[in-house]
């Protein structure tokens, strides 16, 4: 093997440089990835044991947001061994959700219970806040972050959903780090993750992940290319205004691992796109599309966007830039995401950080037989959801035509 450095990318390469992401990073013995657990308030008994023992023995650290060490606690009551196994570094919020027993039962054991009443910030916030600290504590302030796995938050009131959706957001639209905190949601029926501004690569397992999956763009427009999809996009506009891209499929057939090189040429095509490009291109897509069904003898669709002239449908002011609004990037006009208050940590109730952070590796998923990785390549302006159907449940993996 040599041990030559690898050359340094191009500007427009390490502009496009990957991030890659998958399920198989933080399970089995092919876990990869550096994360933290973090158990919310959302029903956990879906999921297999066995995986919810994975995710333990592989996290770093492991955190409960409040009510999640009720979830935690009660998902193995019956297994009095296990569950005096699986106790968290940290139960934390304004704790008015867990039970006092629980609480009780985990402090005797060692968890640090961190209490505080700040409603300005969710009980995920404060788990976030808390995870922060644990992290400028430790010795190479240089690592990459901690990735974040959260157990649970796709059943239930739909207003909690949303507000872990935005914790995921958020972490992916205010990071400015080459190599951001990667969060992933998991629970019996959904995997999603925010993907950041640039261009990613997601390795899904047949049989456990998809085909199911959709592209979905909360918080601002995205302009987004796509390739290992049934319905790929390029430079497609997808907003809550125009179209999203739900019920979408992962092609099983699509092993590339790395983009097209037109993607990579390209990054001025989409950095600094504002709200009325976006608006004049979906207009001037719809009036070719018009145009079209016009001379094919077809009666014209209404548009769903306003005609170039008028105001545009996505833009509350003229020129505004999608970076301002989405709070990336710098500028001012944007959304300003403050650290949440969180409760104090002392070295005398908090175990020590890791003595040195390691980079992230890359390592090939352990397969069980008959599985095998597609993969989904995603270049995005903002950030925007990715979500995929999962059956952790074992079923038999999927045959490809």
């Amino acid at each position: 093997m040599s041990n030559d450095h690898p050359p340094t990318p191009s500007p427009a390469a390490a502009l496009h440089a990957l991030t890659p992401h998958g399920l198989h990073r933080y399970l089995r013995a092919s876990a990869s990835s550096r994360f933290a657990l973090i158990v919310l308030n959302r029903p956990v008994t879906g999921l297999p044991r066995a995986v919810l023992e994975d995710l333990w023995v592989h996290a770093e650290w492991r955190l409960c947001a409040d009510g999640g060490a009720n979830r935690l606690h009660d998902a193995v009551a019956d297994d009095p061994v296990l569950q005096r196994r699986l106790i968290p570094h940290v139960v934390a919020g304004d704790l008015d959700s867990a039970r006092p027993e629980v609480l009780a039962f985990y402090r005797q054991r060692g968890s640090r219970i961190a209490h505080s009443d700040c409603q300005n910030s969710t009980d995920l916030g404060k788990c976030m806040a808390i995870l922060a600290e644990i992290e400028a504590r430790a010795e190479s302030a240089a690592a990459p972050p901690l990735d974040v796995v959260l157990l649970g938050g796709t059943d239930g009131r739909f207003d909690q959903t949303m507000a872990v959706v935005h914790a995921l957001y958020k972490e992916a639209a205010a990071s400015s780090s080459p190599t951001p905190r990667r969060m992933l949601l998991l629970d019996e029926h959904n995997a999603l993750t925010v993907l950041g501004p640039g261009t990613h690569r997601i390795d899904v397992l047949s049989g456990i992940e998809g085909p199911h999956c959709g592209l979905l763009p909360v918080g601002t427009p995205a302009v987004v290319s796509t390739r290992g999809l049934r319905w790929d996009m390029d430079q497609f506009l997808l907003s809550f205004a125009t179209i999203v891209s739900a019920c979408n499929q992962v092609d099983r057939t699509h092993a590339a691992t790395h983009p097209p090189a037109d993607w990579v040429t390209r990054p001025a095509r989409i950095k600094g796109t504002t709200f009325d490009d976006i608006a004049l291109a979906a207009a001037e897509r719809a009036a070719a599309e018009a145009a079209a069904t016009a001379d094919a003898g077809v009666p014209r669709p209404p548009s769903p966007v306003s005609p170039v002239g008028s105001s545009p449908v996505l833009s509350s002011s003229s020129r505004t830039s999608v970076e301002s609004v989405a709070g990336v990037g710098g500028g001012g006009g944007g959304l300003v995401y403050a650290a949440p208050p969180s409760p104090p940590l002392d070295a005398a109730s908090t175990p020590a950080p890791p003595a040195k952070l390691l980079a992230r590796a890359e390592s090939a998923p352990q397969l069980l037989p008959g599985e095998r990785v597609s993969t989904v390549l995603v270049e995005t302006s903002h950030p925007i959801v990715w979500s995929v159907a999962v059956d952790l449940t074992g079923g038999a993996p999927e045959s490809v035509a």
